[in-house]
């Protein structure tokens, strides 16, 4: 980090001695006679004259926590189309659903990271067009006709071939809104060549939400939507790369907030916080209800017991796959009904990133009963060892799918493009915690033990730092690792269909807006 703010000094100054303007006239100068070579390449098998990406938010290029129009053009679609350019290649026009807006819509309330309001952005009803208080609502008919990008933010596998997908996102650039199917739009395209990546909403979101609700799609249903979507897809004539499934617990989202996250540096407050008035009180109801109920052991009440001390102190949570002690423990003092399930976080739980802006604060009606400290952090913020395991089997159970339906010879046009290896370089995974991951054979070869990933002779690091890879929002990669990823299909596509497509230069992508 030092080193990073001399570097921006050393930008301030320059622009002040040498003015900012006088230095792009000099670069232009400088591109003008020696202009950098012009990309060549060769598409092989292919023909690439109409690439049509189908997908989630990661092909639409949410990042940030929206969909603004900086995101949209540094998306991989938007990079694999300019590759496809090169002298050639013969690939087309890259034609997005333009959100026509520099701060974007996070499809909640109108706000998002940036922390601006889109006036009326909430209202995408089909009728209307965009104007200057509806910003890039309905794209343009020009945009429709041409559309290359169908990635839909928030599409499950189920979504892609529902005609009433309403969608907000969807909405805005469907041909015939509420009557036709996201692949319906593909296959009227025409494609001649595709990326489908689909399927990680299908866990994803029941993880993001701490598994406190829902749960990840049914595997008879994701096999036979993912079935029918490449049958569709197939009957195109087009060639194709289906990208596979990223283990998602691996991402900054639930990597960033430490299970550690509670800072004690006054011994007052450890005393307060361990005085028999309060989790002493606690930790001795517990002992009693061990000493009474056959059904709850010494090593249950050990389990939830809450000791704090200087330094660094795990998270107080609540974990409902505890037995619920609400009860009795409201009979020995009614104050600690608030604990019923409830103990602190250990190494193996993953603390939810938005309770990074929550723990230490009060709740509602609870004064000086901090959160994540004496008031238990709720389920929601939290996902759980045995949590983990539902979302690690769902995810490795669609990656089965998503490998045998390729395997059949009627889908023979598309190959499967491995992510997991990228992850497992870029987390600095172990061979063991690959395994345990149920990662692909490469993701486990690739698995070094580092972390973060040496690529193209530079170092990047799996998060939101000024060299990493991931958005603000901890869930979707930024610039340079949307760059990686068609980096990742380019060299499939090379090797497949004997193409020479040149590759994306990383580092000449922006890493987050808010470290640039």
């Amino acid at each position: 980090m030092k080193n990073f703010k001399i570097y921006t000094l050393i930008l301030v100054s320059a622009c002040i001695a040498f003015s900012c303007d006088e230095e792009d006239k000099l670069i232009t100068d400088i591109l003008t006679e020696n202009p950098l070579p012009v990309p060549t390449g060769d598409p092989g098998e292919l023909d690439l004259s109409t690439y049509v990406a189908i997908g989630n938010s990661l092909t639409a290029g949410f990042q940030d926590n929206a969909l603004y129009t900086d995101g949209q053009i540094n998306a991989f679609p938007a990079y694999l189309t300019t590759q496809f350019s090169a002298q050639g290649v013969g690939g087309g026009d890259y034609v997005y659903p333009d959100i026509n807006s520099e701060n974007g819509y996070s499809g909640t309330d109108g706000t998002n990271l940036f922390g601006k309001y889109i006036l009326n952005i909430t209202e995408l009803g089909i009728e209307i067009s965009a104007g200057e208080n509806n910003i890039g609502l309905r794209a343009t008919e020009d945009e429709i006709e041409a559309l290359t990008n169908f990635g839909v933010p928030g599409a499950t596998i189920s979504d892609l071939d529902d005609a009433s997908f309403a969608n907000p996102y969807f909405l805005r650039f469907s041909s015939n809104p509420l009557n036709v199917s996201i692949l319906d739009d593909v296959v009227a395209r025409n494609p001649t060549f595709i990326s489908l990546w689909i399927g990680s909403n299908d866990y994803l979101g029941y993880a993001l939400g701490g598994a406190a609700s829902g749960a990840p799609t049914d595997v008879a249903t994701f096999q036979t939507m993912f079935t029918n979507h490449m049958t569709k897809l197939a009957g195109t004539g087009a060639k194709g790369v289906v990208l596979n499934l990223p283990p998602v617990t691996l991402i900054p989202y639930f990597r960033a907030v430490p299970y550690n996250a509670v800072p004690l540096t006054d011994q007052s407050d450890v005393d307060d916080l361990n005085a028999a008035t309060a989790f002493g009180g606690y930790n001795a109801a517990l002992d009693g209800i061990a000493a009474m109920d056959p059904n709850f052991s010494q090593e249950d009440a050990d389990e939830r017991k809450v000791t704090y001390s200087l330094g660094a102190n795990p998270v107080l949570i609540k974990d409902t796959d505890l037995v619920d002690l609400t009860t009795t423990l409201a009979g020995i003092n009614p104050a600690l009904a608030l604990y019923g399930q409830t103990r602190q976080a250990n190494e193996n739980d993953l603390i939810l990133l938005p309770a990074s802006t929550l723990i230490g604060t009060d709740a509602e009606g609870l004064p000086d009963v901090p959160i994540g400290v004496a008031n238990p952090l709720g389920d929601e913020y939290v996902l759980t060892f045995s949590e983990q395991v539902e979302v690690i089997t769902a995810r490795a159970t669609f990656n089965g799918v998503i490998s045998a339906v390729l395997a059949n010879s009627a889908f023979s046009n598309f190959k499967l493009v491995d992510i997991q290896p990228f992850f497992a370089d870029a987390f600095g995974l172990s061979a063991a915690q690959a395994t345990a991951l149920a990662l692909t054979s490469d993701a486990i070869a690739a698995a070094d033990g580092v972390l973060g990933i040496e690529y193209q002779g530079f170092d990047y690091s799996p998060d939101f730092t000024p060299n990493g890879l991931w958005s603000n929002d901890g869930v979707h990669p930024n610039p340079r690792g949307h760059a990686i990823v068609a980096n990742e299909i380019i060299e499939t596509m090379n090797e497949t269909w004997s193409a020479d497509i040149p590759t994306v230069t990383v580092n000449q992508k922006r890493a987050s807006p808010f470290t640039q």
